[in-house]
């Protein structure tokens, strides 16, 4: 099976904002530090809305973020 992986340059969509963008940095961090231990920065190809609790408070032109919270566009 042929698995695409997210690298930079990958083309994203973060699903807790609806964003998409492209992958501009990965990094990884030690698992005891961390268990999840990779990270995306990712810049928005238009900027989206930054709701928390129900309030829009800002506009994101990128997003730094844990891996599993991409997915990644064919």
């Amino acid at each position: 099976m042929d698995r695409k992986r997210k690298t930079v340059g990958s083309l994203v969509r973060h699903i807790r904002t609806g964003g998409i963008g492209l992958i501009e940095a990965q990094r990884m961090f030690d698992a005891r530090w961390l268990p999840r231990g990779r990270w995306l920065r990712v810049k928005f190809i238009r900027p989206v809305d930054n709701v928390v609790q129900g309030r829009t408070l800002n506009k994101l032109t990128s997003i730094l973020d844990r891996a599993d919270k991409f997915e990644l566009i064919s």
